[in-house]
């Protein structure tokens, strides 16, 4: 029966379970930031890759002048010298007519030239333009290049530095997890408390409701509606879990003071069951002990890189 525990062992007993279920609960958040700091930083990389500059699409098009442009005034030359050879061989009607077209035609012709010539000029200087537009344009284009490859180039990096870190971090918060579960198995083992208080909810509720009271534990396990505080506990945990695995830290020498208590009642206790109870409690109060000492807990080393 817990019963036969002493107050004081009992107390220990729970401290203890408390701390090791906060350093598996703290661990646990510690891998799920450590997880999204890095995927923030993928995303950074990502956005990185997204801001690639836009090469200039509309390349300068060479104008290019028509050859038949002076139709209209070599048209109108021919029509003149036709209209002599007409007078010198003595046809004077088709001549006539001819010198009255290669006049008319001259004219429209030069003004069509002229308007060519206007237009192919305007061309060209609008291609000069556009080409000159279209070289500042691709200058800057790379340029721009360049920074973006430095960029993502960093970032990617960046990244790899940051995925490094996230698997050695994981592997030593598993590790812390692994070591407290273990512990846990042992400390839980003692059946000491009903199984569906062997959570971070449970303990912390026993611990809290016998260190604040005189009652005992069967007090607490039948006072106790556990799914109904399991919310509130939930909020305690995240407020209180860092101090309370602080504060434990703090009292390593302590923790080492209540290993001689936990040992002075096993060699006085006559029950060898009980004894064998007050045995295993010591032993994971010792293992805890030195695991606290060595301030080497792995999600507080996250927390400070994540910082």
């Amino acid at each position: 029966m817990s019963e036969e525990l002493s107050r004081d062992a009992l107390l220990i007993y729970l401290e203890d379970l408390r701390t090791l279920e906060t350093i598996k609960y703290e661990s646990k958040v510690g891998i799920e930031k450590v997880t999204n700091h890095t995927d923030s930083f993928r995303e950074r990389v990502e956005d990185a890759r997204k801001t690639e500059p836009d090469k200039p699409q509309k390349e300068p098009t060479e104008y290019v002048s028509k050859k038949d442009d002076a139709k209209w005034i070599i048209g109108g030359i021919i029509s003149i010298v036709g209209g002599i050879i007409s007078f010198i061989c003595g046809v004077l009607g088709l001549g006539v007519l001819y010198i009255i077209a290669g006049i008319l035609w001259s004219p429209i012709g030069m003004v069509i030239v002229w308007a060519k010539i206007s237009e192919t000029r305007e061309a060209e200087y609008n291609n000069m333009r556009s080409a000159t537009v279209y070289n500042h344009e691709m200058e800057d284009y790379k340029k721009k290049m360049e920074e973006y490859r430095v960029l993502v180039s960093r970032s990617v990096e960046l990244l790899s530095k940051e995925e490094e870190k996230e698997k050695e971090f994981k592997t030593l918060l598993t590790a812390d997890i692994q070591k407290a579960q273990e512990q846990l198995d042992k400390a839980y083992s003692v059946n000491i408390i009903p199984l569906q208080f062997r959570n971070i909810q449970g303990v912390y509720y026993l611990y809290d409701y016998i260190s604040t009271s005189n009652q005992g534990l069967s007090e607490a396990l039948m006072q106790c509606n556990l799914d109904a505080i399991k919310q509130k506990l939930d909020n305690v945990i995240q407020l209180q879990g860092k101090a309370i695995i602080q504060q434990a830290q703090a009292n390593v020498a302590i923790m080492k003071q209540n290993q001689q208590i936990l040992e002075t009642a096993q060699a006085t206790m006559q029950n060898t069951a009980v004894a064998a109870k007050y045995a295993q409690i010591a032993a994971v109060n010792s293992t805890l002990a030195l695991q606290l000492d060595s301030k080497q807990l792995a999600y507080q080393k996250a927390n400070f890189w994540l910082k």
